[in-house]
Order: structure tokens, then sequence, then C-alpha cells
């Protein structure tokens, strides 16, 4: 995901466009200067009028461009999503125990019996992500996203407004849009979705999906239109071709077959020149003793950085561990 940051300002100046330096740490030679579209400015601030903005990043989320704007208010901050042209996507704000609803306090009391809860954080979910759009919800939907340290482990799950209690979810894992969802229904009925991510391949957005049918697994490559690209799928030797099966014994020979997987390409990516080049830095830097890389285009977006970065995660109470 993407990281552009945005310096302190109040609503004076949200109005308008914003004008803001970028900066990426010791390494950047340079600034570039970037903007927080009036239109999200003002939506951001008709739902929160007495809210200040203290930080803005932009994420490129399922092929959607997405400003992150921390605000604060009362004391508190809160996170906001927002489009350029002023939809809101996810709010999320931290919060006590004794902030939450009746239901989900009892939810969290059970869950963390024999444990301490460490943070409880609130998710409004007022927008989606689905094939390049966000599209609003009719009725936002709430959820609390709750850590507990346990035995010196820390233990995550989500809670519903109703009080119902599931595992957290992935932060890598995307959302499968509907046309995607459509596709694989049509080509593999009854299978059921796992683990979902979303790749760029030469400017196209490709969701892998995990799936398993009748008890085996695929893995496929489905664009966002739901044109199905690859499908990959662990065979067992026998399964082979004859003509697969004679060069391989002759290709191997001596060998032990530990795994076959077979590809199936239904599509590719074709090649268009552009009417003028696209520009993108991939960087590579350490941070605590690990290389992790990082790809940014020219205007100043993060279109890829290291699964889990989150700035905002140190609350200073990580001696439970």
């Amino acid at each position: 995901m993407s990281t552009r940051r945005i310096g302190s300002r109040d609503w004076a100046i949200a109005g308008g466009l914003l004008g803001m330096i970028l900066t990426m740490g010791p390494a950047a030679s340079a600034a570039a200067a970037v903007t927080l579209p009036a239109k999200a400015a003002a939506a951001v601030k008709e739902a929160f009028p007495k809210a200040a903005i203290v930080d803005v990043e932009v994420e490129v989320e399922n092929g959607v461009k997405l400003y992150e704007v921390t605000l604060s208010q009362n004391g508190k901050k809160m996170g906001v999503e927002v489009t350029a042209d002023g939809l809101l996507g996810e709010i999320e704000q931290r919060v006590t125990e004794a902030e939450v609803p009746k239901a989900v306090a009892d939810a969290i009391a059970e869950k963390a019996r024999g444990g301490r809860v460490r943070r409880i954080e609130k998710h409004e979910v007022r927008g989606i992500t689905r094939a390049g759009k966000l599209i609003p919800l009719e009725t936002p939907k709430t959820i609390y996203e709750v850590q507990i340290v346990r035995n010196g482990k820390r233990e995550e799950f989500e809670i519903t407004v109703t009080g119902a209690a599931t595992p957290a979810r992935d932060e890598d894992e995307a959302d499968l849009p509907q046309t995607v969802a459509a596709a694989i229904a049509k080509a593999f009925p009854g299978a059921k979705v796992g683990e979902v991510e979303v790749e760029e391949e030469l400017g196209l957005i490709l969701y892998e999906v995990e799936l398993s049918q009748n008890g085996k697994r695929f893995e496929l490559e489905v664009a966002a239109d739901g044109t199905i690209v690859e499908v990959e799928q662990v065979v067992e030797a026998g399964e082979l071709p004859a003509a697969v099966a004679k060069a391989l014994a002759g290709a191997a020979k001596g060998a032990k077959v530990l795994k076959v997987e077979k590809t199936e390409q239904h599509a590719a990516v074709r090649l268009v020149k552009l009417r003028a080049p696209k520009t993108t830095y991939e960087v590579e830097v350490l941070r605590d003793g690990k290389k992790v890389e990082m790809r940014v285009a020219a205007d100043g977006t993060v279109t890829m950085r290291p699964a889990g970065d989150d700035d905002d995660d140190d609350d200073g109470d990580d001696g439970d561990d």
C-alpha cells in the first residue's frame, strides 16, 4: 500500500486544495508537492466539522485511490478514508471499553477472559472498494477490532455491534469484486473462496484467488472485469497426460518427483504503447535490520509498501510480548 504524508493543517486551509510536501525520510533527496482535493476536504469537514487535519496518506486499494486522513477531535485521533470526489470509505478510531455498546463490552469481556484488553478500534465502514470504484453502503457497517494479551501472547478478534465475535480480518486480504466472484462461480461452481490478494501487472489489476473444490485446491488470477487469466493446480504424477509423463520420466530420470503443478493460461496481457512514459521508483530500505522494498510513482503515490506496514501500531505497550 502507498504512503504520502501531509503536515498538520487546520480547516481554514482544508476548504481548498491542500498543497503539501512529501518526504520519504533521510534517504530522500527531493520533495514532491501533493494535494488533498477540495471535494475530499469538504466531505471530511462536513462529517467532522470540529476536527483538525493532522496527517494525510494516499493508498491504492483494489484500484481505488484513497486519501487516508488523520483527524484530531476532542483530544482523540481518528482515521478517515475518502476519495478525491468526496466519498467516505472507512472511519477508524481507537476507543475504550467504557465507550463501546453493552453487547460489545460483554462479548469482549467473555473473549478476553484470563487476559488483558490492550486495544479496541472502532471501524465504521461507509463504503467498500469494488473493481476500481468505491461503492457507498446504504447502511454503514460497524465492527470493533480487539487486541488482548493472554499468557504473554497477543490475540486479535472482531466484535460486531450485536456482540458476535469472529477472528480478526487479514489486513492483506482484499475484497472480491462482484464481477470476479461471478466469473469464479461460473467456472468453478460450488468452490469455496479462500485467501484473496491484489497484484498489479503491467498496469493491470489482478486478483489472486485461492479456491477449494471437491477436495482440490486451485490458485487463480482474475482481472477486475472477470476475465480468468491463469489457473494453477497441484496434480499427481499419475494425472499427467501421456506425452508429459514420458517427457518428465526422461528429464527427471533418477530423481524423485516432489511436486507437479499444472498451469492453464486463459488470457494474456497485450502491450499498448503509452502516450507518455510512466515512471516509478523501486526503493530498497533497511528497517529494523531487515531489507524491505516499496514502489513510488513519480507523483509521490506509494503503490506498494511492505505487508503489515503500520506507522501507528505502537502505543508503548510492547513489553507485554
